[in-house]
């Protein structure tokens, strides 16, 4: 389709135009990049589309999240050298996620574990 006879906003709103100019093919690109990037910034900018849980992306809101919280740690605390038996934590982490909460208060209580973290580990919320 040429361009002469109609506009390229027309051609992608009316599904005329394919390929690289397509509005399809740009969301394609915009949601890889943004995933490659940042998968939980954008799950959390769409809620209404997402939903609370993305498996795809590594991101749920279960007891295998915690899991996958406490594993990264224990890993980033021994890079530094660390013994992790000397971390008491996990009795606090244990504690804030508790499975009678309701998922707002897990949420909000997962981001406490993350400013536990910082406060325990500054940086490792960096990397």
């Amino acid at each position: 389709m040429k361009t002469e006879t109609e506009s390229v906003f027309m051609q992608m709103h009316n599904g005329t135009r394919t390929g690289e100019g397509s509005f399809y093919v740009g969301l394609q690109k915009l949601f890889y990049l943004a995933d490659q990037s940042n998968r939980r910034k954008l799950v959390e900018a769409f809620p209404d589309f997402f939903g609370d849980e993305v498996p795809e992306f590594g991101i749920a809101n279960t007891e295998d999240g915690i899991d996958n919280l406490k594993s990264l740690m224990m890993k980033k605390y021994r890079q530094l050298g660390r013994e992790w038996a000397q971390v008491d934590w996990q009795i606090e982490v244990e504690r804030i996620t508790n499975p009678g909460h309701d998922l707002q208060k897990r949420r909000n209580n997962l981001e406490a574990i993350f400013r536990f973290v910082e406060e325990l580990l500054p940086g490792v919320a960096d990397s």
